[in-house]
C-alpha cells in the first residue's frame, strides 16, 4: 500500500486504472465526460463503447508516458483526423511547468482548433486527498486508509484543551443570548435542524460555547473545525440528538 496519492500516481503503470481515476476526478466538473484515449488504442473506451461519439462536448485523454507531449500530439492528430471539435482534457501523472502547459494549450487552439486543458500530478493529488475523493485513491490506487478519528466526550475534550487553553473549565460569561439560541437549536425536533453551525472569527469562543451547550442539553455532538471562507474564520459544527455527548 502507498502512504500518499502522489507516490501511488508516480509509480502507477496501469493505464486503465489511471483512466478510471481521472474520470472520477473530472466528472465532478464534467458529468458527461467520456474517455476517448483508451489503453491499447483499440478504438473503444474503457467501457467498450466506440470512441468519438458525435455528440461529445468534452473528451478525456490520459497518459502515463514520461514523454507526455508525444502522446498529447498523437491525440490531437487523431482528433483532427476524425473531425472532432469537442473540448479536450489531457491528464498526465507528470509535473510539467506551467509555461509548457500554456504553450501546448495555445498549439491545440491555433493548430488543431481544440480547447485544451491539461491536468497534471499536482491537481490530481489535490483532488484525491479531498474528503469527497479520498475513497478513489484508496480503492483504485491502493493508498492506505486514514486512521479513524477518535471521538471524545465533551468533558474529555474540555480537559484536553484545558492543558493549553486557559478558561476551558471556568464558567461561560456574557454569552447568554448565544447559549439560549444554541440550546434551542439543539433541542429542536425538526429534522431540518439536525446540523447546527456555530460561526465566527477565530478565538472568540465557539468551541467553548459548543462544549457548554452540549453539556447542558446532553444532546450532541460531533464537531469539526472547517473552513468558513474568510482568513481566520472557522465554524464548529454541532449535530445530532443522540444519548450523551462527544466532540471530535
Amino acid at each position: 500500500m502507498y502512504d500518499t496519492a502522489k507516490v501511488a500516481l508516480q509509480e502507477l503503470d496501469n493505464a486503465q486504472v489511471f483512466e478510471r481515476v481521472a474520470l472520477h476526478v473530472l466528472r465532478v466538473r464534467f458529468p458527461e465526460l467520456r474517455i476517448t484515449s483508451s489503453a491499447g488504442d483499440l478504438g473503444r473506451d474503457a467501457f467498450g463503447r466506440p470512441l468519438f461519439g458525435k455528440d461529445d462536448e468534452v473528451v478525456l485523454w490520459t497518459s502515463l508516458q514520461r514523454a507526455w507531449p508525444d502522446k498529447l500530439k498523437s491525440e490531437l492528430v487523431k482528433n483532427r483526423k476524425h473531425g472532432r471539435q469537442a473540448k479536450a482534457i489531457y491528464v498526465t501523472n507528470r509535473s510539467p511547468k506551467e509555461i509548457t502547459k500554456e504553450n501546448w494549450k495555445n498549439t491545440a487552439r491555433t493548430e488543431y482548433s481544440v480547447a485544451l486543458d491539461i491536468v497534471d500530478l499536482t491537481e490530481l493529488v489535490t483532488e484525491l486527498e479531498s474528503d469527497s475523493l479520498r475513497w478513489v485513491a484508496e480503492l483504485e490506487l491502493g493508498v492506505r486508509p486514514l486512521t479513524p478519528r477518535r471521538l471524545q466526550t465533551w468533558g474529555q475534550y474540555a480537559d484536553t484543551l484545558a492543558v493549553s487553553l486557559p478558561g476551558m473549565t471556568s464558567a461561560v460569561v456574557g454569552r447568554d443570548a448565544e447559549m439560549t439560541a444554541l440550546e434551542a437549536a439543539l433541542t429542536n425536533s425538526d429534522p431540518a435542524s439536525r446540523l447546527v453551525v456555530v460561526e465566527g472569527a477565530g478565538g472568540m469562543g465557539k468551541t467553548r460555547l459548543s462544549i457548554e451547550a452540549s453539556r447542558l442539553v446532553a444532546a450532541v455532538l460531533v464537531a469539526d473545525r472547517v473552513p468558513c471562507g474568510g482568513v481566520g474564520d472557522q465554524r464548529v459544527g454541532v449535530r445530532g440528538r443522540v444519548p450523551g455527548a462527544c466532540i471530535r
